[in-house]
């Protein structure tokens, strides 16, 4: 059966806009998939996203809100393109698209995906209940989660987040686009790092700094690659310090251009669902250097193919740095693509997400042979241990 999808999204930014766009040029040429739609937030979306070259895809807008008195307008506008597309499946991104569909309460199939729980993030400790809550709640109303690490799953258990299935499906990436041509220059005698995400508490930037200020050495060069979120515009401002080098947003299309410069990447996240970053790394062979938060530890292994510290004690990033060279970075960017190549390809995760798919639409139809309440197992690879290990 060839499936009509139904992509719900709302931001566009950093981790989930790049999974969701890669995910619907995947779906596109993939005849499995008779059509994909993709409904996006107004305000949240950039006003073109040009899918043209599809002909099988096709994009429609609804206002996303944070307002409960609002909210109501919002599932109508979403109702009315539900009814119009008769998707066999709708596939939920966040955590507003997921309230958006599940409030629904319609015959279409569900799967839905946080890509980081709120009550897994640094937050009042009653917002957490509440979010925890609110998620069990609808997750009954929910025909499959999609968990981006085990880390994520955990979170879920324990506060009681059960749907009829759960999957826990790492998000993978395609092979690196490259150019060619060096997209910076860099000074080959030192060890240069980036770092790559939103100048925000969240990513860690300020860990980092402040580890780079106490540093003894000065052969380290950082590159930003980033920028406060665009709900913090007065906080912009420029880092003066010499061994740092700002280079702001860079496209998806040149990343790789970029990374392939540096000799290791450096994630200090507070909390992160999988840290997409790692893996963009990996793919281009370089070390990742990160905090134990979240799904990074299921993709690096310490020492092997990067370095792991805990983001509650900063001087562990401070002794990771200054321990640095470049024939241990080159050997465990070595490993790092390896490790890719093996667990986190965009080929893997998309066969466990269409797979997915196969089990939910099954169940609708009364095809299934799987009991009701029964998990489905792990539909990628054990992480970075098995890649090791191999």
């Amino acid at each position: 059966m060839r499936l009509k999808v139904l992509h719900v999204t709302e931001a566009w930014q950093a981790g989930v806009g790049v999974l969701v766009d890669n995910l619907v040029r995947r779906q596109a040429n993939d005849p499995r998939i008779q059509a994909i739609h993709l409904a996006c937030s107004s305000s949240r979306t950039p006003e073109t996203l040009d899918y043209s070259e599809f002909g099988t895809v096709a994009v429609h807008r609804y206002e996303s809100t944070r307002h409960p008195w609002k909210l109501a307008k919002t599932i109508v506008a979403i109702r009315h393109i539900v009814e119009r597309v008769k998707p066999d499946i709708i596939h939920a991104h966040s955590t507003f698209p997921g309230v958006y569909c599940r409030l629904l309460l319609g015959g279409t199939p569900i799967l839905y995906c946080a890509h980081g729980w709120c009550f897994a993030q640094e937050i009042h400790p009653l917002k957490k209940t509440v979010f925890g809550v609110t998620e069990a709640a609808l997750a009954k109303l929910t025909a499959g989660i999609v968990h981006v690490s085990r880390s994520e799953l955990r979170h879920a258990n324990r506060y009681l987040v059960h749907s009829r299935k759960s999957f826990v499906i790492h998000p993978g990436v395609r092979a690196p686009l490259l150019s060619g041509t060096p997209a910076v220059e860099v000074d080959p005698r030192k060890i240069n790092l980036a770092f790559v995400g939103r100048f925000d508490r969240q990513k860690g930037l300020d860990l980092l700094l402040g580890s780079l200020g106490a540093l003894k050495r000065e052969d380290l060069h950082l590159y930003l690659i980033g920028d406060y979120d665009r709900e913090s515009p007065k906080r912009r401002s420029s880092f003066t310090n010499a061994r740092i080098t700002e280079l702001g947003w860079i496209a998806q299309p040149r990343i790789d251009d970029y990374l392939q410069q540096m000799d290791a990447i450096v994630m200090p996240s507070r909390w992160e669902a999988f840290g997409l970053v790692a893996t963009e790394a990996m793919r281009n062979s370089k070390a990742a250097i990160v905090s134990d938060r979240g799904g990074l530890p299921e993709q690096i292994i310490h020492g092997y193919n990067g370095l792991v510290f805990s983001p509650e004690e900063p001087a562990g990033l401070l002794r990771a740095l200054e321990g640095l060279n470049k024939a241990d970075l080159a050997e465990m960017g070595a490993n790092a693509r390896r490790v890719w190549e093996r667990c986190f390809t965009e080929d893997r995760s998309y066969e466990a997400l269409v797979e997915a798919y196969a089990e939910l639409t099954a169940r609708r139809r009364g095809t299934t042979t799987t009991s009701p309440g029964s998990a489905l197992p792990v539909r990628t690879a054990a992480g970075a241990t098995l890649a090791a290990g191999s």
